[in-house]
């Protein structure tokens, strides 16, 4: 791709992200995305059919970059380390912070940014071959979503003994009888 192109591309993306942190979504318009990325409208049309185009190009950018992440990680890795790794790759990166806060505030007809990461998720712990349970295929992603979630809002830093706290937790919230 040309440089110009992929800098044009990377400045609307980093311009929507931060334009959704400060307005939200619904208050984002193609003409102030065009005016803070200094860019003409009409170069922004060139790239995108409107804002909610502009937004599944973003995710899937996120989703992409997210994906090679977890393929590194899940590469040869017990279940365990994943998520310390990922969690630590996430919270190192503040342009991934930034586009996870962003994506994560959008709500639009067909746009599901936690959806489409848990699918992700499910998808790369079974090609890893570390489950293909049913159950835990729905509620590890689910947890490793939150738990990155939590993590990227509150700007805590991320601790294993905090995890294996709420595992013990949950065991125990499971195995009291009343």
């Amino acid at each position: 791709m040309d440089l110009r192109v992929t800098r044009t591309l990377k400045s609307i993306e980093n311009t929507f992200v931060a334009t959704v942190l400060a307005v939200g979504f619904e208050k984002v318009t193609v003409v102030q995305l065009a005016k803070d990325a200094m860019i003409n409208p009409k170069t922004f049309y060139d790239h995108f059919h409107d804002k909610y185009d502009l937004a599944t190009f973003v995710a899937q950018q996120f989703l992409d970059r997210y994906t090679q992440v977890l393929q590194t990680r899940l590469q040869n890795m017990t279940v365990t380390l994943p998520l310390t790794a990922v969690v630590t790759a996430l919270l190192s990166e503040s342009d991934l912070k930034l586009t996870w806060q962003a994506l994560t505030r959008i709500k639009f007809d067909d746009f599901d940014f936690r959806q489409q990461l848990i699918e992700l998720m499910q998808t790369q712990l079974a090609a890893a071959d570390l489950t293909h349970d049913p159950l835990a295929l729905a509620v590890l992603p689910a947890c490793a979503f939150e738990t990155l979630n939590y993590y990227i809002e509150s700007g805590e830093p991320f601790t294993v003994q905090r995890q294996q706290e709420l595992l013990r937790l949950v065991t125990a919230l499971l195995t009291t009888t009343a």
